[in-house]
């Protein structure tokens, strides 16, 4: 799918190219967290040629529960489609990426499974989560993620590396959104 130049920013054309490879990757989920690129992704799947029901659309809201029904309308107009697969109500959440407390105790343990098992870190974390029944939603702007994303369906974590995860999980952590308003101990 070629670049469409009406569409500002690299970020906003990258977005749109990476949507068609999405379903060719056979990651038939799209979830628009960033709200400035609704447009570009509705025009993507539009253009793409690939059938609506097979597109899996979520949309995100911010507003209360009374301004929800203009906010879902607004969103299907943004995407141009007559609905969508999932309304996501947003909160904030205190919880921290693992990049943003760079370098940590988890980093060693990482760099060594991902050698080992030739495979990226973020796969090892997003395989980690599924065997401790989370349920995982991921999101990305970048093409090169959604190849790391495959590659958790083919890693099996063994117990050993789990539990070598896990044990790290229980140290102190790390806060960045608002760290004030919460106790130290508060996991959040």
């Amino acid at each position: 799918m070629s670049t469409r130049s009406r569409f500002k920013g690299s970020s906003g054309v990258f977005l749109y190219q990476a949507v068609p490879r999405r379903y060719r990757l056979a990651h038939q989920r799209n979830r628009v967290a960033i709200l400035k690129w609704t447009e570009e992704v509705g025009v993507a799947i539009k253009e793409s040629g690939i059938p609506r029901e097979v597109i899996f659309v979520t949309a995100k809201v911010f507003e209360g529960l009374d301004d929800m029904p203009p906010s879902i309308q607004n969103s299907l107009t943004k995407f141009q489609l007559d609905y969508v697969d999932l309304i996501q109500v947003a909160s904030f959440n205190g919880s921290t990426p693992i990049t943003k407390a760079r370098p940590g105790p988890l980093g060693d343990i990482l760099a060594e499974i991902a050698a080992r098992r030739q495979v990226p870190e973020n796969a090892i974390l997003i395989s980690w989560q599924i065997t401790q029944n989370f349920v995982v939603t991921t999101t990305t702007t970048k093409v090169g993620r959604l190849e790391d994303y495959v590659a958790v369906v083919r890693l099996n974590l063994s117990r050993e590396e789990q539990e070598k995860i896990t044990q790290v999980g229980l140290m102190p952590y790390f806060r960045a959104w608002v760290p004030d308003r919460f106790d130290l101990n508060n996991r959040f």
